[in-house]
């Protein structure tokens, strides 16, 4: 393996405090060597003590010279790049300490090589530097999650505690922090080792995928320009191996191939395309998801951010680890979150409204929920519920962190009439209420309530055009109010069932007779 003239000096200055440099070129060499030809010396750290050749300071490419036994002075004119140790120090010691670190970073080859062509691991890639970065390291993926850090390093700088968050992510504060900085996205163009101080000083590479940026390798920056050097090449060497891997896996998460899956079924539900029931079914088992759970889609939205779609996006994703059942998925250059509420409420011991309110308050986020659906393939229907909540919702509660559609379809309806929707995705989800329960218990109340609200909420008119007794009558409104929670003192409430049933005779719909 050959190593820059920075690898092996920040060993070197490790073991004799004094040494000094000059290596403005950065060559890489291998295998060190005693004085020989100027043609047999290229591509060699050669190894030099007054004792054994006189020194020449004339320039020969390709080579870094390790002095041992000189000064500053006297190396002033050397026109070489060079490694010096000042003190007159055991020539067959030196000699041999850099035959050591040039073994140790082979025994970090192999070790890299084995961890990306035989255990297929980024844990192992990173934990074969361990012994070689000089302060913690972490590889982040683009949603601010921990691919793997130098656990035993954080934990004794006091950089875990502070900087890894609830599963194993970023905490939301220092991704705002970090989203909230104006050239934040332009930092994954970048190709080379950067610095940027935000949330720390730190020294970055960029890990790319076919050009597109899919993660960052990252180590505190230093005081000392030696240590940052070292660290510059490591993590060249480390980013490169990590790249490797990437290329052999497409992902840093060994689950998301599954999760690919059923979110491009998603996409395909999104689109109005066909999508066979069986895979559908399939997919939903592979996640212990059933055919009979109640979801809810959630489109998020961000305010406060000159970088919205990437900090949507890191957290959006963050809810797959802190919300049982939750799907999180890009469309259309929004995000999205799939949530299963019957998996969450079964897991969680904390209301889903909590939940919610609690992450976007964290996350500087407001968020548009369609209304409670049991089939995916109505997902596209959710899709525009959300659209309208959003559309719909800000502009009534300006100070409300979330909106759920059924609290504002009622506005909706009377500016844009039911457009595509069918009555079961738009109507008044008290009918829908009335009707199920009519259709299991063979009972009239959805009749009774049509009437009612025909004959101008009129008890006795509706009574005889019912043929039931007044009391029998009251005795049914009571249990329609106590099932559908109707509040006929509410004007808009009135009206919204009004048009509801008037929408439901359009359609014909018998159980609506």
């Amino acid at each position: 393996m050959e190593l820059s003239g920075s690898l092996i000096f920040y060993h070197i200055k490790k073991k004799y405090p004094s040494a000094f440099c000059k290596l403005n070129r950065q060559y890489h060499v291998t295998s060190p060597m005693l004085p020989e030809s100027t043609e047999k010396m290229k591509g060699h750290l050669v190894v030099i003590n007054r004792n054994i050749c006189i020194h020449n300071s004339d320039f020969i490419p390709d080579v870094i010279f390790l002095y041992t036994g000189y000064t500053r002075e006297e190396l002033s004119a050397d026109q070489n790049e060079y490694i010096a140790i000042s003190e007159n120090e055991s020539f067959p010691e030196v000699f041999n300490y850099v035959l050591e670190i040039f073994k140790l970073f082979h025994e970090l080859e192999r070790n890299l090589e084995t961890a990306v062509n035989t255990q297929f691991s980024y844990s192992a890639i990173l934990n074969s530097c361990e012994d070689l970065f000089c302060g913690p390291y972490a590889l982040l993926d683009t949603q601010f999650r921990y691919v793997g850090y130098s656990k035993q390093m954080a934990n004794a700088a006091g950089f875990e505690e502070k900087y890894v968050g609830e599963n194993n992510y970023l905490p939301l504060d220092e991704i705002n922090q970090l989203n909230a900085m104006p050239d934040f996205n332009k930092l994954e163009q970048l190709e080379d080792v950067f610095q940027y101080v935000c949330v720390e000083n730190m020294l970055h590479k960029n890990i790319r995928h076919h050009g597109k940026f899919v993660g960052r390798l990252a180590i505190p920056w230093s005081k000392e320009d030696y240590i940052n050097n070292y660290n510059v090449q490591l993590l060249l060497i480390v980013s490169a191996y990590i790249e490797e891997l990437y290329n052999k896996t497409g992902t840093f998460r060994k689950e998301e191939r599954l999760d690919t899956r059923f979110k491009e079924a998603l996409e395909k539900l999104l689109n109005g395309e066909k999508l066979e029931h069986d895979i559908l079914t399939h997919l939903l088992s592979s996640r212990d998801f059933k055919q009979s759970d109640t979801y809810y889609l959630i489109r998020f939205s961000s305010e406060f951010t000159d970088n919205g779609n990437d900090t949507i996006s890191a957290l959006a994703a963050r809810l797959e680890g802190l919300w049982p059942g939750t799907c999180c998925l890009v469309y259309r250059s929004c995000f999205f979150a799939l949530v299963n509420l019957t998996k969450f409420e079964s897991i969680s011991n904390i209301s889903f409204n909590n939940a919610l309110a609690s992450f976007l308050r964290e996350s500087l986020l407001k968020a548009g929920l369609s209304r409670k659906f049991n089939d995916l393939f109505t997902l596209r229907s959710a899709y525009f519920q959300t659209e309208i909540t959003l559309s719909e919702g800000p502009l009534i509660d300006k100070t409300y962190w979330y909106f759920k559609f059924d609290d504002y379809i009622f506005g909706y309806v009377l500016k844009h009439g039911y457009g595509d929707f069918l009555p079961e995705q738009i109507c008044h989800k008290g009918i829908l209420k009335l009707i199920s329960y009519d259709k299991e218990n063979n009972t009239h109340l959805n009749q009774t309530l049509k009437t009612y609200i025909q004959l101008q909420y009129n008890a006795v008119a509706a009574a005889e055009k019912l043929f039931i007794a007044r009391s029998s009558f009251l005795k049914r409104m009571e249990r329609i109010e106590k099932l559908t929670q109707l509040d006929l003192s509410n004007f808009n409430e009135r009206l919204y069932l009004a048009l509801s049933y008037a929408i439901f005779d359009k359609f014909e719909y018998p159980e609506n007779h």
